[in-house]
């Protein structure tokens, strides 16, 4: 028996071919929950379950989640159906849904029931997931959100990480979860440290938001567009820039905020990163292959060029440099007083998609086959690799701990230990 991207069920052997069941749709995956019963998922999202005299279409009322692209059974007769947008279906032997899944960071590939009481899937994530079906969590996976992390601070009280799923997290050196907080603002593009503790976060709604643990968030509104990134300036200030190019200078007068708008013109693109360049600049990653160094207090800029292709990271260096990372596979380290490129680091085998001053000499920089390399910036010498299984998107530093976090696409987060790394 097979299923068909024409849309139809067919059940073939060397004398016949029948047409079981046909929909307006690509079916995607068959499984046999128990008897002569057959379930197949479609591209719609929804479901068929084909019996012997009747073909019966199962949705969930006012629930859309995208192709379905796995099915699988457990002995009990039990079907888990996974979906594009990373949800698992759990329904019980009479097809009734029991439970939705949530914990993978990519697209579902396969789904098999070992026993009542235990789930395995896999994914696009490149991960394998152990689910206990009695608690609906996975029972064999490490800790993380239930989304792509995509921002990382080190503070005093330990690891924050924000997610797409719109949390804060904070983990200890244990990697136990010692507080959670919702901002309710979507996503969280970026996290910056300022002073007494207080933290800045770019977020999804355009809104950055001045946090401080215990005290609540303060909200500066002015970006039409989503906030990608965010600095908090040693003078106070803090520069904030959205998907749309546009940044803005926030300064603190008569205990207001006051914003003082640049202008989407002179950084053209989607803003991806930002980093304090030298004593007075900043630079902006904004997937061109130029990095883009801007002077907030005149609003000028000049162009950072070497790299061939995009460019999506971009971080402080010491000694006033700056950091890049592109699609060509190469990171680079530039004069932020002249603008010249003074080293290509071109080991990686992918593209450079976060990188991170580790001291004075060594640096950190990851990529989208989930390697993180640690490197000299003098000769560009490699002293260590690791090789993690998911890409990194994300990196930071604990300079007193000697620890590096790399944040993961499928809501995970992994911790070096660099005196083990060298």
């Amino acid at each position: 028996m097979a299923c068909s991207h024409d849309g139809t069920i067919r059940r073939t052997n060397m004398q016949s071919d029948t047409v079981l069941a046909s929909a307006p749709c690509p079916y995607t995956a068959l499984a046999a929950p128990a008897g002569t019963r057959i379930l197949a998922t479609r591209w719609d999202g929804g479901s068929d379950l084909i019996g012997a005299e009747e073909v019966t279409s199962m949705r969930k009322s006012g629930t859309v989640l995208g192709p379905a692209t796995a099915v699988g059974t457990n002995p009990q007769g039990w079907a888990f159906i996974g979906f594009m947008n990373r949800r698992i279906w759990v329904l019980d032997a009479d097809m009734t849904f029991r439970a939705s899944l949530r914990g993978h960071g990519a697209e579902i590939t396969a789904a098999v029931g070992l026993s009542a009481e235990t789930l395995v899937s896999g994914s696009m994530d490149r991960t394998l997931r152990v689910w206990d079906l009695a608690d609906e969590r996975p029972a064999a996976s490490p800790p993380g959100h239930d989304e792509p992390v995509t921002a990382l601070l080190f503070t005093e009280d330990g690891l924050m990480s924000g997610s797409a799923d719109g949390s804060l997290r904070i983990w200890g050196p244990d990697g136990g979860q010692r507080d959670a907080l919702d901002l309710h603002s979507g996503q969280i593009w970026d996290l910056s440290p300022g002073r007494d503790g207080v933290f800045a976060a770019a977020t999804q709604t355009g809104d950055i938001l001045l946090c401080q643990p215990r005290r609540g968030a303060e909200v500066l509104s002015g970006h039409a567009d989503e906030a990608k990134a965010v600095i908090m300036l040693p003078d106070g200030r803090v520069l904030s820039a959205d998907k749309s190019g546009a940044v803005i200078v926030w300064k603190h007068q008569r205990r207001r905020w006051q914003a003082s708008r640049i202008g989407a013109l002179l950084i053209p693109g989607d803003v991806n990163a930002m980093a304090v360049a030298g004593t007075h600049q900043v630079a902006l990653a904004h997937g061109a292959s130029a990095i883009t160094v801007l002077d907030p207090d005149t609003g000028t800029v000049r162009k950072l060029r070497g790299h061939e292709q995009s460019t999506y990271a971009v971080a402080a260096g010491p000694s006033s440099t700056i950091l890049s990372g592109g699609s060509d596979g190469t990171a680079r380290v530039w004069s932020a007083a002249t603008g010249h490129c003074l080293q290509v680091y071109a080991k990686h085998a992918a593209d450079v998609s976060a990188l991170v001053a580790l001291d004075d000499q060594l640096i950190a920089s990851g990529d989208g086959d989930g390697g993180v390399h640690v490197w000299d910036r003098g000769d560009c010498r490699t002293l260590a690799v690791a090789l993690l299984g998911q890409p990194v998107d994300r990196l930071a530093i604990d300079r007193h701990s000697r620890r590096l976090a790399a944040a993961h696409p499928n809501g995970g987060i992994s911790m070096l230990d660099l005196p083990r790394l060298r």
